[in-house]
């Protein structure tokens, strides 16, 4: 599917007026002389005068390095700009749970998962590593994406709110568990 859309949206952008050329940035790299080598301008502006003159633009021709040089491109560099939710969730195992109500992981004893995983490497965070709390790797605010990992699904709300809900539910889990009182 997304090799489709990859070669269908080049397609598209190639007949648009204001097409000027591509940007290697966001392209896989094809092998010389491939006929899917990316172009870069100069290229007339307004050049379709017609749906006839659109439609004659004939249709990159892909060869079988290309796809595979397109989907390893994907494989790469292809992301989400929403913050993933439920990599562990909280259900029932039979329902795809990994973790119980009470935090713990099906089929091994004593750990229990409260992840606020960063879907960013920490070299592209916004703070410095030692703002990282090393133990529960819970820091909302050293990411801008995060990955809600116990949700059992998708919230209709602010995520940092949501993380912010489950730390405190999962603090309390957990200060039950060893008795403490919160």
């Amino acid at each position: 599917m997304l090799l489709w859309a990859y070669k269908k949206q080049r397609e598209i952008h190639r007949r648009a007026n204001q097409y000027q050329g591509e940007l290697a940035l966001g392209h896989p790299v094809f092998s010389q002389g491939s006929k899917a080598v990316l172009h870069n301008g100069p290229i007339e502006m307004n050049r379709f005068k017609s749906l006839e003159a659109r439609t004659a633009v004939k249709d990159i021709e892909y060869s079988a390095e290309d796809d595979i040089a397109i989907e390893e491109h994907i494989r790469e560099f292809v992301g989400t700009t929403w913050h993933s939710l439920g990599t562990c969730k909280m259900a029932p195992r039979e329902r795809g749970g990994v973790v119980d109500k009470d935090l713990n992981v099906y089929g091994v004893t004593k750990p229990k998962v409260v992840d606020m995983s960063p879907t960013l490497p920490l070299e592209q965070s916004r703070l410095p590593p030692e703002a990282l709390n090393p133990v529960y790797d819970i820091n909302p605010l050293t990411f801008s994406s995060l990955d809600l990992s116990i949700c059992p699904e998708n919230v209709g709300a602010n995520t940092n709110n949501t993380a912010l809900m489950i730390g405190m539910k999962a603090a309390a889990i957990i200060a039950q568990g060893l008795d403490l009182e919160v």
